[in-house]
């Protein structure tokens, strides 16, 4: 009796394996009708399919013609069907018209670097520019006095490890805990953040190029860093303008204004993801504060690119200035704040108008939708 309970629990379990596949299927056929089909495929199977189902069904002679009908959907509209790599490049290109440099002096190495954008009211072959931001350069004596704060930060490593090396290719998640956004509601904000992520990338590597500063661990091999030290340079920090150019863009959308704050949790984590690159053994706390006036910067700049009649404010970081007194100097916000107030490493101008950006001035308008929505 054991031995036939035993084949029919057998039968059980195969005839569930059996439904359990067809569940799977009837998945996979689902998926495809919410219109992933032909994703990935890309095979001769399907090829060959397709010509077989067509010789099947379609008459020979002239084909019957049925025009397409009017556009209906402005830009903006077909911008959002697109396959999401295409959307980023538009999007981007037209971000990134907007920009151009000027290095001082140019040549192997500059002391400073100028990020121009263009002044709103000029016509687009005839542009005029206006500084968006300036970054000046510490000397070479004036990063290897920070390198001790740089070795005082590997007690840490083993804290922050986790954090560490999750940032390396997410910072996102981080702030998306703060404001409990779930990426299903968020799609548009989503697509704001990649942008502004790229933004960020582009300025301050192109800093990085021009300002060639060396990694904390060139001056002494007892350094040692806790990942693979980056090929590019040192300053600005990538993350730090990263994390305050995200804290500055998420700020303005959720109502918060933009502007960094002792209590205001998105820019104590931006300030944290850009210590752990110091922790690390990567970067100088100088890098990061270069970096988070590039973030502020660029953050307040998209968000004025956005706007009908947007103005963006001008800054300027004077690198060599974060050390003088008393002593190297360590970065974590109520620093970066006191320098915001006004201490002489950090000025602060009107700036002006900014042209709109169209494009990215209707992915941000959906994005503020997704805001007042949020738990619809």
């Amino acid at each position: 009796m054991s031995l036939l309970n035993a084949q029919n629990a057998q039968n059980a379990q195969n005839a569930q394996n059996a439904q359990n596949a067809q569940n799977a299927q009837n998945a996979q056929n689902a998926q495809s009708a919410e219109g992933t089909w032909g994703a990935g495929v890309g095979s001769m199977l399907l090829a060959a399919a397709l010509m077989q189902a067509r010789d099947g069904i379609v008459d020979g002679g002239p084909l019957p013609l049925s025009p397409p009908g009017a556009v209906t959907l402005d830009p903006v509209g077909r911008l959002l069907r697109l396959d999401a790599s295409l959307r980023r490049a538009i999007l981007e290109a037209e971000l990134l018209a907007d920009l151009d440099y000027e290095v001082e002096p140019a040549g192997l190495a500059a002391s400073a670097i100028t990020v121009l954008r263009r002044e709103a009211g000029a016509a687009p072959r005839s542009a005029s520019y206006v500084p968006l931001l300036r970054i000046a350069r510490p000397t070479d004596a004036q990063f290897a006095e920070q390198v001790q704060l740089v070795a005082a930060y590997a007690d840490l490593r083993l804290d922050r490890m986790a954090e560490i090396q999750i940032q390396t290719g997410d910072i996102v998640s981080f702030f998306a805990g703060i404001l409990r956004m779930e990426q299903p509601r968020m799609k548009r904000t989503g697509l704001v953040l990649g942008l502004a992520l790229d933004i960020a990338t582009a300025v301050s590597q192109r800093a990085k190029l021009a300002l060639a500063a060396p990694r904390p661990y060139q001056f002494s091999t007892s350094l040692q860093p806790a990942i693979p030290g980056p090929v590019h340079a040192s300053y600005p920090s990538g993350h730090a303008t990263q994390a305050f150019t995200v804290a500055t863009v998420l700020s303005i959308l959720s109502g918060a204004g933009g502007e960094p704050a002792a209590d205001s949790q998105l820019f104590r984590m931006a300030a944290r993801i850009a210590a752990n690159r110091t922790v690390a053994g990567v970067h100088y706390p100088v890098d990061s504060a270069a970096g988070a006036v590039i973030g502020i910067a660029v953050g307040g700049y998209l968000a004025a690119r956005a706007q009908a009649s947007g103005a963006a404010e001008a800054f300027e970081f004077h690198g060599g200035a974060w050390d003088l007194a008393p002593g190297p100097r360590d970065f974590h916000l109520a620093e970066l704040l006191a320098a915001l107030a006004g201490d002489g490493t950090i000025d602060r101008s009107a700036g002006g108008a900014v042209l709109q950006a169209p494009l990215f001035a209707g992915i941000w308008a959906e994005a503020v939708k997704e805001w007042g929505e949020t738990w619809s």
